[in-house]
């Protein structure tokens, strides 16, 4: 039998059970005609892609320091880490098992032997002392065993292969999490300084109206002006007080957003709430990196990569699991009497097995179980390949709106600028007796959407980049952008 047992290894190395490989993604080289893209750095500029935080490359101080602060104290960031290293430690722990392993341990046996025999046929038992008719001893035993299972089928790279699968896992899930912090507080930032900027249109529109029913009423007190006029001011002064008392909900309410995203209580970010705060112009998004970067850019599409390896392991252990087992168990030991070690008395006992396992008959699970692990592969590689398709479109649909939005940003500057000079001169002829009180009254009417919008757009813009930034996995480069 020995000689067969060379010709018996030979056989199972060569049966050495792989895990499934993935098809090559087809992806395309360059972005679509319709999206702005370079792999340049604008001129006398060093690109910065890969090297700094996309929040860094904003110029926005109060946005790096928010985001400085969430990294500390963020919860979500602080779960994601202690995953990192939890998955480490597991990778480290199986990689440990590869090896063989080492058990002492140590029983006592109590043994009773009868020195007697009893005629249980009698009516009555002989009397005889207790220690005449039992003896009973204490009997130790100590034994160091070995195991040692042997790998001839690879079963040990795929855990490997499994192990690792889960640290990509968590540090895409960590990576995700931190790109998902930053662009919230992005746009909860963006939320406030467009809160804080409505609010303060609404207090501006509210004083000019105050000066224009001055006006009126001094006009109409000398008897220039009529009573159609001052009506028309007051309905107008009115109008922009009621929107006062919701004005002043939304910087609350968005300071409170952010002091959750901080770790914080409500209400301790109110101290950010400056009333001079505008919305300030977005950066100009640069695509600096090419369709396929986006496989090792976007923490979603490496974990669903990840996914898709862990599948492979499993299903190539699943494969593993229809195919012979072989190990080594070695021990050695003592026996004695009593309860303590003792070498001079002691019966040395040790051995050597050598083991091993084939399925003969399972009723066909563990084939069955294998196709389930090859059919949950399959659905990873589609997940996989969905992910990459949703991705390319997104990076290119959030291209073009932040595009969009800052060419709209160009004209509304100007419109706005022009609104205010329209105010400006309209107040003027009014106050001078050229014109009546419904040119002023236009103008504002004009004026105060215009700004309104505008505000509106700029949030828009930053929140168009962030998801841009999203898109791209953080890795999208900017430009300052000037608006006219």
């Amino acid at each position: 039998m020995r000689f067969l047992l060379f010709p018996v290894l030979l056989v199972v190395v060569g049966c050495k059970v792989t895990a499934p490989q993935a098809p090559v993604l087809d992806v395309p080289e360059i972005w679509t005609e319709g999206v702005a893209a370079t792999s340049d750095a604008p001129k006398g500029e060093a690109s910065v892609t890969g090297v700094s935080p996309w929040w860094t490359r904003c110029h926005d101080p109060l946005l790096e320091s928010l985001v400085h602060e969430a990294m500390a104290s963020g919860p979500d960031i602080q779960i994601a880490a202690a995953r990192v290293e939890e998955a480490d430690l597991r990778w480290q722990a199986t990689s440990a098992g590869f090896g063989p392993s080492l058990d002492f341990s140590r029983s006592l046996r109590r043994e009773d032997q009868s020195s007697q025999s009893f005629n249980f046929g009698d009516d009555t038992i002989p009397g005889f002392p207790t220690d005449q008719i039992f003896k009973a001893r204490t009997v130790s035993r100590h034994e160091i065993r070995g195991q040692w299972e042997a790998d001839l089928i690879g079963r040990n790279d795929l855990r490997t292969m499994s192990a690792m699968a889960n640290i990509d896992l968590s540090q895409a899930a960590y990576n995700d999490a931190v790109l998902l912090l930053s662009t919230r507080i992005c746009d909860t930032l963006a939320d406030l300084r467009e809160t804080m900027q409505q609010l303060a249109i609404t207090a501006s529109t509210i004083r000019r109206n105050e000066r224009s029913l001055e006006l009126v009423e001094a006009r109409f007190d000398v008897g220039i002006g009529n009573e159609l006029e001052l009506a028309q001011a007051r309905r107008t002064l009115a109008e922009a007080r009621a929107q006062l008392p919701q004005a002043e909900i939304g910087p609350k309410a968005a300071c409170d957003v952010l002091a959750a995203l901080l770790g914080k209580h409500p209400g301790t970010m109110l101290h950010l709430m400056d009333p001079e705060m505008v919305v300030p112009p977005t950066p100009e998004g640069v695509l600096t990196i090419q369709p396929r970067d986006l496989l090792t850019q976007r923490p979603d599409l490496r974990r669903l990569a990840a996914d898709m390896q862990q599948a492979a392991a499993n299903a190539g252990l699943a494969e593993a699991a229809t195919q012979p087992t072989f190990g080594l168990e070695a021990a050695l030991g003592t026996e004695s009497n009593g309860a303590e070690i003792s070498l001079s008395q002691a019966t040395t006992l040790w051995n050597v097995i050598l083991t091993g396992a084939a399925p003969l008959f399972d009723g066909g699970r563990r084939k069955l179980e294998s196709k389930a692990a090859g059919a949950v592969f399959e659905v990873a590689v589609q997940q996989h390949r969905q992910g990459v398709l949703n991705a390319l479109a997104e990076v290119e649909r959030t291209s073009r709106q932040l595009q969009a939005t800052q060419d709209t940003l160009q004209y509304l500057d100007e419109a706005v600028a022009q609104a205010v000079i329209v105010r400006e001169r309209s107040e003027t002829r009014f106050t001078e007796g050229i014109s009546s009180l419904d040119p002023v009254l236009d103008a504002e009417q004009a004026l105060d959407p215009l700004q309104r919008q505008l505000a509106t757009t700029r949030t828009n813009a930053w929140r168009q980049l962030s998801a841009l930034v999203r898109s791209t996995g953080g890795s999208a480069d900017f430009r300052p952008f000037e608006s006219e």
